[in-house]
């Protein structure tokens, strides 16, 4: 009985919150993607997790929230797995001083619903992760980290 449960808790326990699904609330201040409380986890979102946002402001604006240099140190700002942004959502990425970059690292797959991004002063999106999907769209920095090459 005790191999089996430590067998089980060796097994199954590494994969708890693996692939957990992170979700915009905006309760907070409604705009800041660093600040816990404007998610549904009250915490800020990490590379394993994916991340659903959908419009919780609606109106002619919808939802916006901002990735901005100031929020974290050593330059990486927001993290995530898959990102999927839903109908009226636009997610701001950039430097409010201008000098800082302002990074969103994407580990999985972008999802624009509907949605948008919007990046300005020194901003880029990295992506990170095998077999990504990347939605058609016009990148001004686009950094793909790793990659497969065929003859």
């Amino acid at each position: 009985m005790g191999k089996r449960l430590l067998l089980f808790l060796f097994c199954c326990l590494p994969m708890v919150g693996m692939g957990q699904t992170v979700t915009w609330t905006g309760a907070d201040d409604g705009w800041d993607w660093s600040n816990p409380l404007n998610w549904n986890e009250s915490r800020v979102p990490s590379i394993s997790e994916n991340v659903e946002i959908s419009d919780v402001v609606g109106g002619k604006f919808g939802t916006q929230i901002f990735i901005e240099d100031s929020q974290t140190a050593g330059g990486e700002n927001a993290f995530c797995k898959d990102l999927i942004l839903g109908e009226n959502v636009t997610l701001y990425i950039g430097s409010k001083d201008q000098t800082n970059m302002t990074t969103l690292t994407i580990e999985g797959n972008f999802n624009l619903n509907g949605g948008e991004v919007v990046s300005y002063n020194p901003s880029k999106i990295v992506f990170s992760g095998d077999n990504q999907y990347l939605p058609s769209i016009t990148y001004r920095d686009l950094f793909l980290v790793g990659g497969y090459e065929s003859n």
